[in-house]
């Protein structure tokens, strides 16, 4: 379903096994012209004054839905084009995944969790009485609600992380994830093998940031962990439980506005939520709390990972190194090792683990192995750690 089998090649060689999607009647008229609307990314020049008064151009990208003339085979082919490249791919990604993470979370062994995640709206602070301009400008505080859903074979549980600061990039990410993952480590002290779902934006999870950060920050901080899966859902099918979460936050902060409670800031909403005697686990993340996680990225240099938009899973079993291929797969009998299916590639963030503790990252970089174990060198910043690199690994 992916068009990668040697059944769907369309290469000379090799036997296609596409047929026509559509059969359209020989009485139609093909060439007749017509007009039709579709939504197109296009780029606009807009213009601003700056402080001298003058308009400084700069361009932009806006999404349009814009009027398009052919003729009734142009749209034919254009239709046929969509259902065989891009909506075979697309629905069957999405069946794909469902069905794997449903096993995934009904069969986890004693030693594993898995984590859906996912951010909530933002929610705009309430007073239980307000002046009219409190409607308008920045005078309404918001919070930022990262929630957390936990399935393990006992049960799950519910958590959330709400914050001041209103970042979303994955220095944030991880620092909303830090007291949570801490606590469901002590709460399940047997647990090495730790499993993420999300839903895939590019500026959050999906990202070289997030990936280094991912393979890097989980053996600093929690070292009993030995193996960790990120797992991303299809894009505009993320929606779980931890927007059910969300929504519960929502609803009791809400009420509790109602009953004359003023929730003004962040950490009024917070310790009104751990009053409420909610089953959500709640912690609170300040905005300064996040600078941590950006200093320990800051100084690394690192290369776009190749086919980021088709990756579907990630993979750690060492410090500096992930494994991705484009579907999720937990076949292997021994859940330490992870398959083959689907030809995992693996990148190496040549870095070393002194960085936790502030040693300079200046020389970080991203290899790339094949699964024929051929390696390709991505970005080196030095030439010796290069050579040092090509002698004293092995792969």
């Amino acid at each position: 379903m992916l068009g990668a089998c040697r059944h769907c090649s369309t290469s000379m060689d090799v036997p296609s096994a596409q047929v026509h999607l559509l059969n359209v009647d020989t009485e139609v008229d093909l060439d007749k012209k017509m007009t039709w609307n579709e939504w197109k990314t296009i780029e606009e020049t807009r213009y601003k004054k700056t402080n001298s008064k003058q308009s400084k151009e700069f361009i932009v990208k806006v999404t349009k839905k814009v009027q398009v003339e052919g003729s009734t085979g142009d749209i034919l082919d254009r239709l046929e084009y969509m259902l065989r490249y891009k909506a075979k791919r697309h629905f069957y990604t999405i069946d794909h995944q469902y069905k794997v993470l449903r096993n995934l979370k009904s069969s986890l062994g004693s030693n594993e969790i898995c984590l859906h995640i996912d951010y909530a709206e933002n929610y705009c602070c309430k007073q239980c009485t307000e002046v009219q301009s409190m409607h308008f400008g920045a005078s309404r505080n918001q919070v930022t609600m990262h929630n957390v859903v936990v399935y393990t074979p006992s049960g799950t549980v519910c958590l959330s992380t709400l914050s001041d600061s209103m970042r979303h990039d994955p220095c944030a990410v991880w620092s909303y994830l830090q007291p949570v993952l801490t606590h469901l480590l002590n709460l399940f002290p047997d647990v090495d093998i730790v499993h993420f779902v999300s839903d895939s934006p590019a500026t959050q999870y999906r990202c070289k940031n997030n990936f280094f950060l991912f393979c890097t920050l989980p053996y600093c901080y929690w070292p009993q962990i030995v193996h960790c899966t990120w797992n991303y859902l299809e894009a505009g099918h993320g929606k779980g439980a931890p927007d059910g979460v969300g929504g519960l936050l929502k609803r009791t902060a809400d009420r509790l506005v109602s009953c004359g409670q003023d929730l003004s800031d962040a950490m009024d909403v917070y310790t009104a939520l751990r009053s409420s005697q909610t089953s959500v686990h709640l912690f609170f993340v300040p905005d300064s709390d996040i600078q941590t996680v950006d200093n320990f990225l800051d100084n690394a240099s690192l290369s776009t990972v190749r086919g980021t938009m088709k990756i579907r899973q990630i993979v750690t079993q060492k410090y500096g190194t992930i494994s991705f291929r484009p579907l999720s797969c937990f076949c292997n009998t021994d859940k330490y090792v992870m398959c083959m299916c689907h030809a995992p590639s693996t990148v190496v963030f040549a870095t070393d683990k002194n960085v936790s503790e502030g040693g300079d990252n200046s020389h970080a970089s991203t290899v790339y192995h094949t699964t024929t174990g051929t390696s390709v060198v991505a970005l080196w910043s030095n030439f010796a750690l290069l050579f040092q690199f090509l002698h004293v690994k092995k792969y």
